[in-house]
């Protein structure tokens, strides 16, 4: 695992996130808040920028996920403020789709039928080959 194999705080702040969205996911607020917490701790808004823009919109998703409509929408505003201004279009298309979704909804995003886009699996994917080399 990502958490316990690196020491790099690049992976560390995605592992972390990752496992804070995938609890949302799961509609665990318990896991979530654990992870979040985590992500927290080491640190991730001293990180690359690309890293702080993903945990913004990510985690506006997750409170989303779980029903955390005011929260979400904070953090959702962040994430839309912060990539536009950075320059990383994904996230901004990501974030602004949420906060679209959040006011069109009952106040919860919908569970995604996919976790993580392609390219994010395919990296994980080979990141466990990888280890599984070692």
């Amino acid at each position: 695992m990502v958490i316990g194999a690196s020491t790099e705080h690049y992976y560390r702040v995605y592992a972390f996130d990752g496992l804070a969205y995938v609890a949302a996911l799961k509609g665990d607020a318990e896991g979530f808040e654990r992870w979040a917490a985590e992500c927290d701790r080491v640190g991730w808004e001293r990180g690359p920028a690309a890293a702080k823009a993903e945990v913004l919109c990510f985690r506006g998703r997750s409170l989303g996920l779980l029903g955390r409509t005011d929260e979400a929408r904070v953090w959702l505003e962040r994430a839309v403020a912060f990539a536009a201004e950075e320059g990383f279009g994904r996230t901004l298309f990501l974030a602004e789709e949420a906060l679209s979704a959040l006011s069109s909804s009952a106040g919860r995003l919908e569970v995604e039928r996919s976790a993580a886009p392609s390219e994010v699996s395919a990296g994980l994917r080979s990141m466990r080959e990888a280890l599984a080399e070692v």
